[in-house]
């Protein structure tokens, strides 16, 4: 599936659409359909990173590039939310 999302935003890039406001959704688009598509017991974390270690190309066009920023951002850790407080917060205890 990684290789078919790629060879389309390429052929995209070859295009010249590659750095249009449409590569960049077809490389949201694209993202979206590879984690969708990852096997259940597969974490996407895991396979953002597994993906970026094998990758060979130094110089992707604009729509594969804006691709493997969302492959790159699955690899980061999101914060746990944090309670603000609400109105438990401002109630005084006496």
């Amino acid at each position: 599936m990684f290789s078919r999302i790629v060879a389309g935003l390429a052929d995209l890039d070859d295009a010249g659409v590659g750095a249009s406001a449409d590569g960049d959704a077809a490389a949201r688009a694209g993202f979206l359909e590879w984690v969708f598509t990852l096997p259940q017991d597969v974490r996407p974390r895991q396979a953002a990173r597994d993906v970026l270690a094998n990758w060979e190309d130094d110089n992707p066009g604009p729509a594969v590039s804006a691709f493997l920023d969302h492959i790159e951002a699955a690899t980061r850790l999101v914060p746990a939310p944090q309670r603000r407080g609400g109105a438990a917060g401002r109630r005084v205890v006496h």
